[in-house]
């Protein structure tokens, strides 16, 4: 649905919208507080002003890609589903209208299609130091707000049963790590016959944890 002022998910069942709005007053507070020594930061490498380049090979929504924009990454985003892509590519239009983004959204580009076959390209053209995946995380049922909105997207995008093949192809193609974000308690991501196909280090959060996976070369 193209409102006046946005682009919408809507349901034909249930009543609400699901959209991608990085001025949301919740997104924009965690901008402002969240410092680059923090998980996310920590995850992808941030130290000593080294911003590395990032491939979010599972855009979906885009926060955490706006959020490492918002460091001084450059992010190359990649998300398969057309429609949260156009989505995604909504809220980041309406971004750029901000004077306050105006240093974030530049850092940021966003590709259709699948990041399995998509990554080989992309790192052919520029390498890239990190690839992060967010895998779809199972439904919860803690919060009827959050669930709604994940029910819309979970409709459009399925689930992640390609996960691994994923993993695999980033390890393959990154120039340092892949960084794989995980709820705390689910079990890290193992490609089988890979020597650096388990996590080397993971880095936990209060209900989140990001697995580390650094390349051999």
């Amino acid at each position: 649905t193209l409102t006046p002022e946005r682009l919408e998910l809507r349901s034909f069942v249930e009543e609400g919208a699901f959209f991608v709005d990085f001025s949301d007053r919740v997104f924009r507070r965690r901008l402002v507080t969240t410092k680059k020594s923090q998980e996310l930061g920590r995850a992808v490498g941030l130290k000593g002003g080294r911003l590395p380049r990032v491939i979010d090979a599972t855009a979906g929504r885009g926060q955490d890609a706006f959020m490492l924009a918002s460091f001084g990454c450059q992010v190359r985003m990649v998300e398969r589903s057309p429609v949260i892509a156009a989505l995604l590519a909504d809220g980041l239009a309406r971004a750029q209208q901000q004077p306050d983004f105006a240093g974030i959204t530049p850092r940021l580009s966003l590709i259709t299609g699948n990041a399995s076959e998509v990554i080989p390209e992309l790192v052919a053209e520029q390498t890239a130091d990190v690839i992060y995946i967010d895998p779809m995380y199972p439904a919860s049922g803690k919060s009827a707000k959050k669930e709604k909105a994940m029910r819309y997207f979970r409709a459009v995008v399925g689930d992640d049963d390609d996960a691994l093949t994923l993993l695999r192809v980033a390890l393959e193609c990154t120039g340092s790590r892949v960084v794989v974000k995980r709820p705390l308690k689910a079990e890290a991501l193992v490609v089988a016959g890979l020597k650096y196909g388990k996590p080397s280090a993971s880095i936990k959060g209060k209900t989140t944890r990001f697995d580390l996976y650094f390349r051999v070369r």
